[in-house]
């Protein structure tokens, strides 16, 4: 499911904060810039306000207006996340589900009801379900397709995994930008790593890749999947550890149980993961790539960083100006330094070049797929 709140939402990639360096016996690079979440949306509160008394109103006009209802709950649920942050709060989750109650008893049988109910069910075991009802009603609804394949995941349903990740290849749902730009996530990531992420765009391709053969070896950790409980058992199989560090419903319980995993694997974050679960452990997380290891000890980061970006990253698309793209900031920022103190004014000058380029992107809002 592609961002989609009341028609438009944009994916932020900026950048704002600091990482901390590897040891040297020279001068450390510039520190790299936080990361904004890759899922944030850019309307305010005021705008989805404005925008749930529209659409509520067409509702009381016309009970039976299905684009209403959906317009009505995206924009109601799109302020409460921006309020509450991935999940609604006790209060707020009551009111979208009187929503849900309400387009009970107005539009029971259609898509609107059946795709609003699986959002609203914070993706639990039983809200697919509904995703698969609003399917068969919308088999061309493109942009629930990378739920499919989440749901193949879950149910480890290897030839559904293969179907859907087909499908959402010929379909294009994710740019040839997008693919590349998760696959060079990975390959930030050292072997048996454990990776979280944080939603569709940047979880979905890895598992597509995955798929395919590629770095099978990275375990995923995707955050917007927590409300599973057939995620959680099997993140707990994957990760052989004892129930409690994967916490149903719970991202920050979560985070922070991950790190406490970094004392016997290697742990990574994704740049999209949001800065606020990011920000305790600031001084600990090592740029090596477009991800960060966590580590309680100092470690020489850079040269692996060094290492990934000029030998094992693809760049073939990354000058696209797709809004993810804009995490290339974050390890550039560090390689301008590297390159400045080895005086090699060339890399350095290419490198700030392209600093430049990816910040001077308008990242267009994204439109239902």
């Amino acid at each position: 499911m592609r961002i989609w709140l009341f028609q438009l939402a944009i994916i932020a990639a900026g950048c704002t904060g600091a990482w901390a360096q590897s040891p040297s016996s020279e001068r450390a690079p510039q520190a790299a810039p936080m990361p904004a979440s890759l899922e944030w949306e850019s309307h305010t509160r005021l705008e989805y306000n404005q925008a749930a008394d529209y659409w509520k109103a067409q509702t009381e006009a016309n009970r039976l207006n299905e684009e209403a209802w959906l317009q009505y709950y995206k924009a109601k649920r799109a302020n409460f996340l921006l309020a509450d942050g991935a999940i609604p709060n006790k209060k707020n989750q009551q009111i979208l589900d009187e929503i849900i109650g309400h387009m009970a008893n107005a539009v029971p049988t259609g898509f609107a009801f059946n795709y609003s109910n699986y959002v609203n069910g914070n993706r639990s075991d039983e809200s697919f379900q509904y995703l698969k009802a609003a399917l068969q009603l919308r088999p061309g609804a493109t942009d629930l397709w990378d739920d499919m394949l989440c749901d193949a995941v879950l149910t480890e349903d290897d030839a559904s995994l293969k179907k859907w990740v087909q499908k959402i290849n010929e379909a294009r749902l994710f740019s040839w930008a997008e693919i590349e730009y998760n696959r060079n996530v990975l390959n930030s990531v050292e072997q048996n790593g454990i990776l979280i992420t944080n939603g569709n765009v940047d979880t979905s391709p890895l598992y597509m890749l995955q798929s395919e053969g590629f770095r099978t070896d990275v375990i995923i950790v995707c955050l917007d999947w927590l409300g599973s409980n057939r995620y959680k058992h099997l993140l707990d199989a994957k990760l052989k550890i004892k129930p409690g560090v994967i916490r149903t419903n719970d991202r920050s319980g979560t985070f922070a149980g991950l790190m406490n995993l970094a004392k016997t694997q290697a742990v990574y974050t994704s740049l999209t993961v949001p800065k606020s679960l990011m920000q305790d452990y600031t001084s600990q997380l090592y740029c090596t790539g477009l991800a960060l290891k966590y580590s309680a000890q100092a470690i020489n980061n850079v040269l692996s960083l060094v290492y990934h970006w000029e030998s094992l990253f693809q760049k073939n698309y990354w000058e696209s100006n797709e809004a993810i793209t804009r995490n290339y900031i974050v390890p550039a920022n560090l390689l301008l330094g590297y390159y400045e103190q080895k005086g090699d004014q060339i890399k350095a000058a290419e490198i700030k070049q392209f600093i430049a380029r990816k910040k001077a992107i308008a990242i267009p809002p994204y439109t239902q797929r």
